[in-house]
């Protein structure tokens, strides 16, 4: 059920390239890589969408999943700070929608330090469309000085393909 259901996403879709998991953006016709896959940093994406179990219902499945582990724990740890889960909830309404998030995080203990909407696409009765939304950040997890605010803002690898 849970295949069929994501195979169903028309805004963003896992694929295997180069022996790697990617996020490919479908709306927007770019491809998302796990930085920790090509540089070895501590960066992570991860997948999280409503959709629709039974399209002629209103039930619904939430969906997280990370390229990696570390990619799940940085969805979730977005979704569960409260400022970011209100931005989400007003920008997504009552509506089906798919979501690219990535960040950053620690390994040893593993602790997310940084999260951000990379694409998010709701749909509506016309399809998939590209959302306006406002990246909250949490004071905990800003960088710390000027250098590492430039290591956060280049921490997504994107690719137009």
């Amino acid at each position: 059920m849970v295949k069929d259901v994501l195979d169903r996403d028309e805004a963003v879709r896992f694929r295997v390239a180069n022996n790697d998991y990617v996020l490919d953006d479908l709306v927007e016709n770019k491809t998302f890589r796990s930085r920790r896959d090509f540089d070895g940093v501590e960066a992570d994406i991860g997948y999280l969408a409503r959709h629709a179990i039974d399209p002629e219902t209103d039930r619904s499945l939430i969906s997280i999943a990370g390229i990696h582990a570390e990619g799940s724990a940085i969805v979730i740890r977005h979704i569960t700070d409260y400022r970011r889960l209100r931005a989400l909830q007003k920008s997504a309404r009552d509506t089906l929608f798919s979501a690219i998030i990535g960040g950053q995080y620690q390994a040893n203990p593993l602790q997310v330090t940084s999260s951000k909407v990379l694409a998010q696409h709701t749909r509506d009765s016309s399809g998939f469309t590209q959302d306006h939304f406002t990246v909250v950040e949490e004071n905990a997890c800003q960088p710390e000085s000027a250098n590492d605010l430039d290591k956060q803002k280049s921490s997504d690898h994107v690719s137009d393909d």
